[in-house]
């Protein structure tokens, strides 16, 4: 794999976009945080909403784009978040393996996951916080792996601290996505330096007239309809009765 200075700079073949989902605090900015920047903290502000970050990777012969979406856990925000659901190529579930309850609602948000996602939408789970002694981890790596047999979903164990298992996951995730899509895989149709719109950013898609633009046009129309009716009234002879 090429290093992320060197990829940074090239135009990539094609971009994936991935959603993270889990519990409230769970470690879902940590682990994008330490694959896009290299950084870790120990304390995070909770997510509100949903927000993205966008890295290139090498897989293969081919710069992959990767637009990952980090999603607030709490409840009252889940609803925001299943509007991206749609538009995502994967989708990672996170779990702290030092809380039993973020393993148990892993159903309901593999149920969510289920109802919401296209077709196609590759999936994985992984544990985070697992730089911990296995005698603080409340769901072992077995149990773990256990439930994702049971689903068919692969299983990673992954710390942002110890910066282990994350760039794995990615990886090995964009490599079930080229292998989901084979054919159907396009190119991007952007040149390079043109920055590429994102669905967060309200832009208009280039070759697609904005609302504005629309609006002018209609009205332009009009006003040339107006003209000419006044042309065509001064040109013909009036008859009054």
């Amino acid at each position: 794999m090429e290093k992320s200075a060197d990829i940074s700079t090239k135009l990539h073949d094609h971009m994936f976009s991935v959603i993270i989902l889990g519990d409230q605090s769970v470690g879902k900015s940590s682990l994008i945080v330490k694959f896009v920047d290299g950084t870790f903290q120990d304390a995070y502000k909770v997510s509100v909403g949903i927000d993205f970050k966008n890295k290139k990777i090498q897989v293969g012969d081919k710069v992959i784009k990767l637009q990952i979406w980090d999603t607030a856990g709490q409840e009252r925000f889940r609803t925001i978040a299943q509007t991206y659901y749609q538009k995502a190529d994967a989708v990672i579930l996170a779990y702290d393996c030092t809380s039993k309850t973020s393993f148990t609602n892993l159903a309901t948000w593999a149920t969510q996951i289920k109802e919401n996602c296209k077709e196609g939408t590759q999936k994985v789970i992984v544990a985070t916080k697992c730089d911990v002694e296995e005698a603080q981890r409340y769901i072992s790596r077995q149990e773990g792996e256990e439930f994702c047999n049971n689903l068919g979903i692969k299983h990673y164990d992954t710390s942002a601290k110890a910066n282990f298992g994350i760039t794995e996951v990615f990886t090995e995730l964009t490599k079930m996505i080229i292998s989901t899509k084979g054919q159907n895989l396009q190119r991007p149709s952007i040149t390079p330096g043109e920055s590429q719109p994102t669905p967060s950013a309200g832009l208009v898609q280039r070759g697609a007239p904005s609302k504005s633009f629309k609006m002018n046009k209609q009205a332009d129309s009009e006003k040339q309809a107006v003209q000419e009716q006044k042309r065509q009234k001064r040109s013909c002879p009036c008859v009054i009765f």
